[in-house]
């Protein structure tokens, strides 16, 4: 279904949806009512698999912008889902032969782990439907330990000078000033760790935006 942009606008936006695998809620064993679905976009709006998701009724687990947040804080508080976690994994990345790569690129990446271990204990039976299913899409949940093609290489966290940090903090204590405001705009002076989306800027929902 279409999609708006930042200015209103209706895009055309198609994603394809495969159900992989799916359990009821069954409360004499805690066991959550969730699904394992398989996502093909065809082209490539800004939250397209989440909105589009949503819009069936169906939002991602985790999912702060579109998802349910009494299921995201049920899952936090009672079965250990990561605060940052959005339950969203790109499975498998298929580009066409181009100048870059002659070949093209086919490369599938596992499951995280926190995912992984948050199926095998809470949606076990769906996990063990959806592996040779997905295993049909050329998609593995699991790292294949015979795979010595692909290294994942240690990383760093730079440090973070402590001056510069101090000043970004003090800057990011100041509060938000409106310059000008029209019907369909306005224009504000805010820190830097404001985030401003859609004409609107981030913070309580009961702000005047």
């Amino acid at each position: 279904r279409p999609i708006k942009d930042e200015r209103c606008r209706l895009n055309n936006a198609t994603t394809s949806f495969r159900f992989v695998a799916g359990q009821p809620y069954d409360e004499g064993n805690d066991m959550p009512r969730a699904s394992l679905v398989l996502a093909r976009p065809e082209t490539g709006r800004w939250h397209q698999v989440r909105r589009h998701l949503n819009g069936l009724s169906h939002p991602i687990l985790g999912d702060t912008s579109h998802g349910s947040s009494k299921t995201n804080r049920e899952w936090k508080e009672r079965r250990n889902m990561p605060g940052e976690r959005t339950c969203l994994h790109l499975a498998r990345l298929e580009l066409p032969p181009n100048e870059a790569a002659p070949d093209g690129i086919d490369v599938c990446c596992p499951l995280e782990g926190d995912m992984m271990r948050m199926m095998e204990v809470y949606l076990p039976q769906v996990l063990q439907e959806a592996e040779p299913m997905l295993a049909e899409e050329g998609i593995r949940l699991r790292p294949d330990p015979t795979n010595d093609r692909v290294m994942v290489l240690p990383y760093e966290v730079p440090k973070v000078d402590s001056e510069r940090l101090q000043a970004v903090t003090r800057l990011n204590e100041q509060g938000v000033k409106i310059l000008s405001r029209g019907e369909h705009h306005v224009v504000v002076e805010k820190p830097p760790a404001v985030v401003c989306h859609h004409s609107a800027w981030t913070g309580t929902r009961s702000e005047e935006r």
